[in-house]
């Protein structure tokens, strides 16, 4: 079992203070890990939502462009052609609709990132934080402890 140093309040300020500095040193650096990896995952969709949406984005005007030349030359279209063209514009809608819809999941992953990086320069605040205020009460306890043994010591 652990025993904790009682004896001296000083001593015990000490270990604490090294005991916060490592555990949010511990803490810090796998919260910073697992907040990186996440959001180098959301890089990654964002660049394949990317490369989606320019395909999309292609397909659609070439969809346009094929449905827009055959209504313009209308009066040659046979009623089965202008079946399988008026299906092309719905294509076309749905792609379009696809394409809004890809943009705003987009959106939200670029969103995510902005949050995680919020979210990691908090860590990095507290962080430091702790890291201070362990380094000043190891010194504080480490001091007085130092005194209060040299005291002992000439006594």
């Amino acid at each position: 079992m652990l025993n904790v140093p009682t004896d001296n309040i000083f001593k015990f300020c000490a270990i604490i203070g090294l005991i916060i500095i490592f555990s949010s040193s511990y803490y810090t650096h796998n919260k910073d890990i697992e907040l990186k990896l996440q959001k180098n995952n959301f890089n990654t969709d964002n660049r394949i939502l990317n490369i989606e949406i320019n395909t999309l984005t292609v397909k659609v005007k070439s969809l346009k462009r094929e449905v827009e030349s055959k209504l313009e030359a209308e009066d040659k279209i046979e009623a089965e052609e202008k079946f399988y063209y008026l299906n092309l514009v719905t294509d076309y809608e749905n792609k379009e609709s696809e394409l809004k819809k890809t943009n705003e999941e987009q959106l939200g992953k670029a969103n995510a990132i902005t949050i995680y990086d919020n979210a990691i320069k908090t860590y990095y605040i507290l962080f430091f934080i702790s890291v201070i205020m362990g380094i000043l009460l190891s010194i504080f306890g480490f001091y007085k402890w130092y005194r209060i043994e040299k005291n002992n010591y000439i006594a």
